[in-house]
């Protein structure tokens, strides 16, 4: 199956995509730090979503350690960005919703890589 017909795939592009919109709108000040690595972490995570679609003998540990320290970085940033006004509480909770698909459907592909 394509990386793109997969549910986690298209969420995680929407927040992709999310993101990139939000940024762009980002205070000079901080769009050379916090935005640029909002957009790094984001794109880093969509990759491993790719790398584990294609890799299923090794789906577990792309999803593992990595994806998990990414995740967590991605919600270290937006909650930054969101205490600094850079992204509305509302935005904040969308990218949340979209952000909680996307760790349960890769907690879900981890599980079913091990069985």
């Amino acid at each position: 199956m394509l990386a793109r017909d997969t549910v986690i795939y298209r969420d995680t592009y929407t927040l992709t995509k999310t993101l990139f919109t939000y940024t762009r709108k980002f205070n000079s000040e901080l769009k050379a730090t916090v935005a640029r690595r909002i957009e790094d972490v984001v794109l880093e995570l969509s990759d491993l979503i790719v790398e584990a679609n294609f890799d299923v003998k090794h789906r577990s540990e792309i999803l593992g350690v990595d994806f998990v320290i990414r995740y967590e970085k991605l919600q270290f940033l937006l909650n930054l960005a969101t205490d600094m006004r850079q992204i509305s509480e509302r935005q904040h909770a969308h990218l949340s919703r979209i952000m909680d698909k996307i760790g349960r459907q890769a907690t879900g592909w981890r599980k079913s890589a091990t069985k």
